[in-house]
């Protein structure tokens, strides 16, 4: 007689459960047929701040790297913000904006009379960016062709 019962619910709860993913399966098939993927053709001016100090080894690779990307070049801009470098990183900086590259140079001085040097000079940087989107990155690091792009 237990036994028999407990056949009975366990294969009721069985069904239900296999009704249950029968139902989300269609559910999710007819939801997948009428999603439409919003397109927005209008990109955004980006900001790429870098903040760095005494990367004059890094900076080359760098700015190859973000002078190359596959966003529009009129709309975004990098900014530079020197934390205080005793290299050649704003000599480096002044070749690209003479160049006539879309490049900001923000000297931030006075690193030893705040807690955190780097800090200060990312705020600086930031205020000085004037895209809607900013993003960051260090002197030393590498990115994609497609990097301001995927966001």
């Amino acid at each position: 007689m237990i036994g028999r019962i407990i056949f009975w619910v366990l294969s009721a709860l069985i069904t239900s459960g296999a009704i249950t993913y029968i139902v989300f399966v269609i559910r999710f098939y007819f939801g997948w047929k009428r999603y439409q993927p919003i397109v927005n053709h209008h990109k955004k001016r980006v900001s790429v701040v870098v903040v760095a100090r005494n990367e004059e080894a890094n900076l080359k690779r760098l700015m190859t790297c973000l002078l190359s990307q596959d966003y529009p070049t009129e709309l975004y801009e990098i900014v530079f913000g020197d934390d205080d470098s005793e290299d050649n990183s704003a000599a480096i900086i002044a070749k690209y904006i003479a160049a006539g590259h879309n490049v900001k140079y923000i000297k931030s001085e006075g690193r030893d009379q705040v807690v955190s040097p780097k800090k200060l000079a990312l705020s600086k940087a930031i205020e000085a960016a004037e895209g809607e989107i900013i993003l960051t990155t260090d002197a030393d690091c590498i990115v994609p062709f497609s990097w301001i792009s995927r966001w």
